[in-house]
C-alpha cells in the first residue's frame, strides 16, 4: 500500500491490495477488507482482472455484500480470464459462482448440467485443482438430487472420497483435506447424518477455527459453521454430553460476530441455530 503511494500503480497494484484485502477478512476486520478491495476493482489491469475480481467477490466482499451482488461478477471474471489466457482465475471464478448458487437455492438440475460442462473444461485445460473442486461440488449436488440410502456419503460416478482421502494421506496435503471435508460435512447435514458431521468436524478440528486460518475469507465458512452448530445441538440431545453443545455455541458466536459486523448473508443462519437453542432451554 506505501509502495502504491509512493510509486504509483501497476500491473501488481491490485493483487498486492487484494491480498490485504483478504488478511483483514480472515482477521474479521471487514469494512477495511472492503476498503481494498474496492481500491483493487478500481485498480485492476486486464492482465489481473480475472483473479483479482475472483478473490474479492469470494473471499472479500460477500462478508458486506449480499451474495447476489457478488455472483454476476464472478462470470465477467470467467469470461475475462479466459479471454485473457488466466485459465486457472477463470475457472476458480466459475466454481465460485457454482458455490454461491448453492448456497442461493439455485435450481439443482441446472448446477448439474453447469458442474459437467465446467469440469470437461477443467480437465481440457490440465486445471486438475480446479477439477477436483469442480468435482467434488458436482457430486455433492448430485448426491442431493438423487436421494439414495448412501448418498450422504460423497462418492458416486464423480468422486470417490474414499480414494481422494487416501491420496491425500500419502501426499500429507492438509488444505486438500479440508477442502474435501467441507462437502462432506455439507452432504452429511442434508441427509441428516449428524453423528457423522460431528465426527468429521472433530477429525478436522473445524472448532477450532481452523479453516478460517487455512482459507481465509471463504465464502464456504459461513454455511460449514452452520452446518456444525446445528450437527452440534442434535448430537447434544441425543448423547446429552455438555462439550457437543459447547462446540456448537463456538460456532454460534462466530456468526453472531460475522452478523454484528454487517454480514447479511449468514443471518438465516443465526435465526435457525438461535430457533434450535431456544427448543433446548
Amino acid at each position: 500500500h506505501r509502495l502504491i503511494l509512493k510509486h504509483g500503480t501497476s500491473d501488481y497494484s491490485a493483487p498486492i491490495l487484494s491480498t490485504t484485502a483478504l488478511m483483514f477478512a480472515g482477521k474479521g476486520e471487514f469494512q477495511g477488507a472492503k476498503m481494498y478491495a474496492e481500491h483493487a476493482l478500481r485498480l485492476m489491469t486486464r492482465l489481473v482482472e480475472s483473479r483479482t475480481i475472483f478473490v474479492n467477490h469470494f473471499c472479500v466482499l460477500h462478508w458486506q455484500i449480499p451474495f447476489q451482488d457478488c455472483r454476476q461478477p464472478l462470470l465477467r471474471a470467467y469470461d475475462i480470464g479466459l479471454r485473457t489466457g488466466d485459465v486457472e482465475a477463470a475457472l476458480l471464478a466459475i466454481n465460485a459462482y457454482m458455490e454461491m448458487t448453492f448456497y442461493r437455492g439455485g435450481s439443482l438440475e441446472s448446477l448439474l448440467d453447469d458442474c459437467q460442462i465446467y469440469a470437461r473444461q477443467a480437465e481440457r485445460f490440465s486445471q486438475n485443482h480446479v477439477l477436483q473442486l469442480i468435482q467434488c461440488c458436482w457430486q455433492m449436488v448430485f448426491n442431493i438430487a438423487t436421494p439414495d440410502s448412501q448418498r450422504h456419503l460423497l462418492k458416486g460416478n464423480i468422486i470417490d472420497e474414499d480414494v481422494i482421502l487416501d491420496s491425500i494421506a500419502k501426499t500429507k496435503d492438509p488444505i486438500t483435506k479440508l477442502k474435501l471435508n467441507r462437502f462432506r460435512i455439507y452432504l452429511a447435514f442434508w441427509y441428516c447424518k449428524y453423528h457423522r458431521v460431528v465426527d468429521i468436524m472433530l477429525s478436522t478440528e473445524a472448532h477450532k477455527f481452523n479453516y478460517e486460518k487455512a482459507l481465509p475469507g471463504l465464502v464456504g465458512i459461513g454455511p460449514l459453521y452452520c452446518y456444525c452448530a446445528l450437527a452440534c445441538i442434535q448430537v447434544f440431545r441425543d448423547t446429552g454430553e455438555p462439550k457437543y453443545k459447547k462446540y456448537g455455541m463456538g460456532f454460534f458466536d462466530k456468526i453472531k460476530m460475522w452478523c454484528k459486523k454487517g454480514n447479511q448473508n449468514f443471518l438465516h443462519m443465526e435465526r435457525l441455530i438461535e430457533a434450535e437453542l431456544e427448543v433446548l432451554a
